[in-house]
């Protein structure tokens, strides 16, 4: 099998990647059983890579450093998940316990960054999208501001503007604004001459009339990256100064779980009385799992691969079903899944 560049990958179609860079690591928000990276090759194309579960990701963390250079083979392609996905690329990498990954001492020509940066035209274009983030890079204007939501949780704001001096404000809420990795406060601040802030993965919504940015779990914020984008801003820049800058189960309406804020679900169980509206025909009924540990398993050639069990033969399907439910007090989306599926269709998912 011969070596592929990133840009080459599929959805569920198997590759091996010669050379990649790391150059972030995180944790999405709300799921500390994820890390994530940012890969980049020779060509400069990124892919966001992940390994799901304690034990890929203790195998993976203890290999990959951000900033070296490896190998990969060994792993999946899948398509990318909802509100974990940071980059544009089509797939994701799956990464875990069975791949395979061999540090390089010979260090080839592979970009220190990568960025999918926006235009003012597209901030106006996603402003409010649920789905559409944006990485974007302007010059810092002003001082960082500290602020309080009314619940009490700090966050941050800045400014910055482009050439037309249209100001942009950014917020960064507590989880980004207090990780040095993500957001390095003191050195943005000591900065002196023009300084370039490029932010990633963030959100566009609309503050007094103009498209403001706000941090998402997947957002870092950069100074003076050095990219073509850097310089070709500071290129077209004329200025003189700037300032340096698990709970007990119990019986659960489903309004009041509508009405809970996401961090209060994260991990926990509800028992819950509703019934089934509507089935969601538009989502996949079934699934693909590993037949030794019940992840989810990719297409690896002529066989299947599961990052955490390794190769297979053939998968194990289960039936699952999308639905809306309801109670008297309101209707949720929700998945059912292999179990109670049976139940309700009184089959069982062929082998």
């Amino acid at each position: 099998m011969e070596d592929e560049s990133l840009a080459s990958l599929k959805s569920r179609i198997m590759a091996r990647v010669g050379c990649v860079r790391a150059l972030r690591r995180w944790n999405p928000r709300f799921h500390t059983n994820v890390t994530s990276y940012v890969f980049v090759d020779r060509s400069g194309v990124g892919i966001q890579a992940i390994a799901w579960g304690k034990k890929d990701q203790k195998h993976v963390e203890s290999l990959i450093e951000v900033g070296n250079y490896f190998e990969i083979d060994r792993y999946a392609c899948a398509k990318p998940v909802k509100y974990i996905n940071a980059l544009p690329h089509e797939t994701n990498m799956r990464i875990g316990f069975t791949t395979l990954i061999t540090p390089l001492e010979d260090l080839p020509k592979i970009p220190h960054h990568y960025f999918n940066f926006g235009t003012y035209q597209k901030l106006r274009d996603i402003c409010d999208s649920e789905d559409e983030i944006t990485d974007y890079n302007r010059r810092l204007q002003g001082i960082i501001e500290d602020k309080t939501k009314r619940d009490g949780s700090p966050f941050v704001t800045f400014n910055i503007i482009d050439i037309s001096d249209e100001p942009i404000q950014v917020t960064l809420w507590n989880e980004i604004a207090t990780t040095k990795n993500r957001f390095d406060r003191k050195s943005i601040e000591k900065a002196t001459g023009p300084v370039i802030i490029a932010v990633t993965s963030m959100k566009v919504s609309s503050y007094s009339r103009r498209s403001a940015l706000q941090s998402t779990g997947n957002t870092f914020v950069f100074l003076n990256p050095q990219t073509a984008e850097t310089e070709h801003f500071l290129n077209r820049l004329h200025c003189d100064d700037f300032e340096g800058i698990r709970q007990e189960q119990q019986t659960t309406t489903i309004s009041e779980i509508l009405g809970k804020p996401p961090s209060d679900l994260q991990g926990i169980t509800f028992l819950c009385k509703a019934r089934v509206q509507q089935i969601t025909s538009t989502v996949e009924w079934f699934r693909s799992v590993c037949p030794t540990c019940s992840h989810e398993i990719f297409n690896y050639g002529e066989n299947w691969l599961c990052t955490t069990g390794g190769v297979y033969e053939r998968p194990i399907y289960m039936y699952q079903l999308s639905a809306i439910r309801e109670d008297n007090t309101g209707e949720i989306h929700a998945n059912i899944n292999e179990s109670p599926t049976t139940a309700i269709l009184e089959l069982t998912a062929p082998s």
